[in-house]
């Protein structure tokens, strides 16, 4: 299914335009609301390269967010002061939002969350890579309670 795909192409079909959409609308959303600042604006090139810099800074991990935009050869990193600049994306850090506080699920306590979670595990089970020996343990589990 995905042979001759490049690796954003794949990133694109699990985080697709959906749920990008969901949250640059939900982001903008809450700058508006709920922190007073209805001048913020985010395109959706931008939430990819956000995004991106997280997943990044998942695998590459420095003892602060600042040092991923050093100018110092052991800390920066051309990736991200490529992408972004750390005033850019300390701003949507700020504001990123995935559900709307206003219509929050009662009783659900991963409602916040819930938007991106369920967005994502449809794309999982439409576009994932299923084998037959796959196992799963209690540390892989989610409990919804």
């Amino acid at each position: 299914m995905f042979k001759g795909l490049q690796p954003i192409d794949i990133w694109q079909l699990l985080f697709d335009k959906e749920t990008v959409e969901n949250l640059l609308e939900q982001t903008k959303l809450y700058a508006m609301q709920d922190k007073n600042c209805p001048d913020f604006v985010i395109e959706g090139y931008e939430m990819f390269r956000f995004l991106g810099i997280l997943i990044v800074s998942g695998y590459h991990t420095l003892p602060e967010e600042a040092h991923y935009w050093s100018n110092q050869p052991d800390l920066g990193l051309p990736l991200v002061t490529d992408a972004m600049s750390s005033k850019r994306f300390i701003e949507i850090k700020r504001y990123l939002h995935i559900a709307d506080n206003g219509h929050l699920q009662t009783g659900n306590k991963a409602a916040k969350v819930f938007p991106l979670y369920n967005s994502l595990n449809q794309n999982f089970v439409q576009f994932g890579i299923w084998h037959s020996s796959l196992s799963t343990d209690e540390s892989m589990v989610f409990m919804w309670s």
